[in-house]
């Protein structure tokens, strides 16, 4: 590490003191300790391996120690078990650093003895052990000895920083993974939305363009109505002229009025039955002075297209003829297929037959005959 990696991680060291004391959830003791280990060589990740809410001062203390001597993982994971409490920790340490074996260390603590019972446990294994083989006690305690030399435990700290920070960039590149895959998710549902955005806005142009139709449609009927009780207006008015015509005419020796431009038959006579004159109008004639049998009245009638004679059939029940149409509009029916159900309209075709024949969808050579047939069974129902 040269000098400029040393300043920044010294600046970093002591930002972190500074923010928990600032935050004041640790202990005063706790952060000293910290401190301490930061400016003894530890990692702020190191520390944060003792500084545990179910960890003890006296607890962590043991830890610092196992980790500013760089034991490996698997010594500390047993020196400083957190199921022993302080004292038995110092009894576990003492006795590792004595020569103990881990596997002996850790049978003790296993068995969670109290920490005289953990001294003489111990003693017992190194007095078995000098016992034994004093020249392999010695050779592991000068192995021990170079172990915990600084070389050895610059290089092993060195060792573990790379570790920590290659962690540290895994764990970085999971997240980045994790957000690449939650951005292409949304991608691809941002897509799905806009193609369905596009779905909805065809449907509603084609529903306007059909609701515009209809509009028309109701238009036109509404306007043949009028026409038509216009007609029916002009028909009430000529009975109620020949109503009064009727209460007009004379009884016995009077004759019927004569309008202008027209002069009586000479010698008609009018004929009575019970006393009561039997006519309805008087006889006309004409300027060569012959009878007028028949008066031709002309019947104006406006042409209308094929569309709106359908429509105007319909026109009884509003409802279901705009059912009708949108049955029609989204049969997918071809043109000759459409020529048919006009021509059932025309003929008469009760609404339950139409919607059975737009439902059908039959070829336009079947519907014929089906046709035929409804307008058989429709004319022996009268």
């Amino acid at each position: 590490m040269n000098q400029e990696q040393k300043t920044v991680a010294k600046k970093r060291n002591e930002e972190y003191v500074r923010t928990l004391r600032e935050v004041g959830r640790v202990k005063e003791e706790v952060i000293a300790l910290i401190e301490e280990d930061l400016q003894s060589g530890l990692t702020i990740e190191q520390t944060n391996r003792y500084k545990q809410p179910d960890m003890d001062i006296s607890q962590m203390r043991i830890y610092s120690q196992c980790l500013r001597k760089g034991y490996p993982d698997e010594v500390v994971a047993v020196l400083a078990n957190k199921k022993m409490n302080g004292y038995q920790m110092a009894v576990a340490l003492e006795f590792y650093e004595k020569g103990v074996p881990l596997e002996q260390i850790k049978a003790v603590v296993d068995r969670d003895d109290s920490p005289s019972a953990m001294v003489e446990a111990y003693r017992s294994v190194l007095e078995n052990l000098d016992r034994i083989d004093p020249e392999t006690t010695e050779k592991a305690a000068e192995a021990k000895e170079f172990e915990e030399s600084g070389e050895i435990r610059a290089l092993l700290e060195e060792i573990r920083s790379v570790v920590s920070k290659i962690d540290c960039q895994e764990k970085r590149y999971d997240v980045l993974n994790d957000k690449l895959k939650s951005l292409a998710s949304a991608g691809k549902d941002e897509k799905e939305q806009v193609d369905l955005l596009k779905s909805i806005q065809k449907k509603d142009r084609m529903l306007e363009e059909m609701q515009d139709k209809i509009s028309q449609a109701d238009a036109t009927i509404a306007r043949l109505r009028g026409d038509l009780e216009e007609k029916e207006r002009d028909i009430r008015k000529m009975q109620r002229k020949a109503g009064d015509s009727k209460e007009a005419a004379p009884s016995d020796n009077m004759q019927p009025a004569v309008s202008e431009g027209m002069q009586e038959a000479p010698g008609a006579q009018v004929p009575y039955v019970y006393g009561i004159p039997a006519f309805y109008h008087p006889a006309f004639v004409d300027t060569r002075g012959h009878v007028i049998q028949t008066l031709l009245m002309e019947r104006a009638e406006k042409k209308t297209s094929g569309a709106l004679a359908l429509l105007s059939k319909l026109a009884i029940r509003k409802r279901s003829r705009q059912d009708l149409v949108k049955l029609v509009a989204g049969g997918e029916l071809v043109k000759e297929q459409l020529v048919m159900i006009r021509t059932a309209i025309e003929k008469g075709l009760k609404e339950n037959q139409l919607v059975e024949l737009i439902n059908s969808r039959l070829p336009a050579e079947n519907m014929q005959e089906i046709i035929e047939i409804a307008v058989l069974e429709n004319s022996m129902d009268y």
